[in-house]
């Protein structure tokens, strides 16, 4: 039996750290905790492996990639841009950003990507249709498609555990003893919004807790705060919302604030992605997080091993809640 060659990814799993903290710790320059770097070091050692020699990052540095990036007016996509462009520019590989329109496919879009000169194509918070995914692959262009799944084209996907995220919003909003529950979707023909409501919703059940309300903000401050208003307008008000993202959580926020509700006290509110913005004392938002840097990182990875006619493989990475005044 031909012997299983040591990667990035099994020193990361023997070390218990992230495959963009093995690449850090052999590079001088990087910024790493020593005993970090030691550990990952110690991992290399025992499973023999190497990082790429000189020849081959000479020839990865001429990669290059598209990054489709859409609703660049959520402050999740401007992170993801600034965590991409990083890792780009370590790399020496050249990205090219395109932006995608507001709703719907980057169909459009795709005959300048398919007329370049590119290694893979990165697509956020946007969709392709099954014909341009199967054009892709026979051109042997690899298409990730970030924070989000599309189950009718065989695509790579890195995203987070949103149902995971789900579960553990609702498990939140419970143990703090709240039970008139609401839920602030996204766009409802998206995974994440799919994935998360069916976690937070299986957890109501299992607790035998019936949602109050299952309203849809599509990941827009705007409609979410419209949303908002009204469910926070009626005799009874929800005690607990979970919002599917962080811009529709301080949409929330705002809204119960204007109600004369106090945020933490009379009514706990939870976002997802853990944007910048949610630290400020002005949300100081219990959200979901998301691991950009990882995801980033196995994105990344993927676009290395790429082969054509490799099947579409999807990458799921842990979820954390990040606990803070406003549930």
């Amino acid at each position: 039996m031909a012997k299983v060659k040591p990667t990035a990814r099994g020193v990361a799993r023997r070390a218990g750290t992230s495959v963009s903290a093995v690449s850090r710790a052999f590079r001088p320059d990087a910024t790493i905790a020593p005993d970090l770097r030691a550990r990952i070091l110690a991992a290399s050692d025992i499973l023999g492996y190497a990082p790429p020699s000189r020849r081959a990052r000479a020839a990865e540095a001429r990669r290059a990639f598209a990054l489709i990036v859409g609703d660049v007016e959520n402050p999740f996509y401007p992170q993801v841009l600034r965590q991409f462009s990083s890792a780009a520019e370590t790399l020496g590989w050249n990205m090219q950003v395109l932006v995608a329109p507001e709703r719907g496919s980057v169909d459009h879009l795709m005959p300048q990507v398919l007329g370049a000169d590119l290694d893979a194509v990165v697509i956020t918070s946007a969709d392709l249709s099954s014909k341009l995914a199967a054009e892709c692959r026979d051109r042997a262009l690899p298409v990730t498609l970030f924070n989000r799944v599309q189950v009718d084209a065989e695509m790579n996907a890195v995203c987070t555990d949103n149902y995971q995220g789900g579960r553990l919003a609702a498990e939140r909003l419970i143990g703090t003893g709240r039970r008139r529950l609401a839920f602030v979707g996204g766009r409802p023909e998206t995974s994440t919004h799919l994935e998360r409501r069916r976690g937070f919703l299986d957890v109501l059940e299992g607790a035998g807790i019936v949602l109050m309300h299952d309203a849809v903000g599509r990941y827009e401050y705007g409609i979410a705060h419209d949303v908002g208003r009204a469910i926070l307008s009626e005799m009874e008000v929800p005690d607990g919302v979970f919002c599917a993202n962080d811009n529709m959580a301080y949409a929330v926020l705002d809204a119960a604030r204007s109600a004369g509700l106090v945020p933490g006290r009379d009514i706990s509110v939870i976002g997802y992605d853990d944007v910048a913005m949610s630290g400020w004392t002005t949300f100081d938002l219990t959200t979901v997080s998301q691991d950009i840097p990882e995801m980033v990182a196995r994105t990344i990875a993927g676009i290395r091993t790429a082969r054509a006619g490799d099947p579409g493989r999807i990458e799921i990475v842990p979820a954390r809640l990040i606990i803070r005044g406003s549930g």
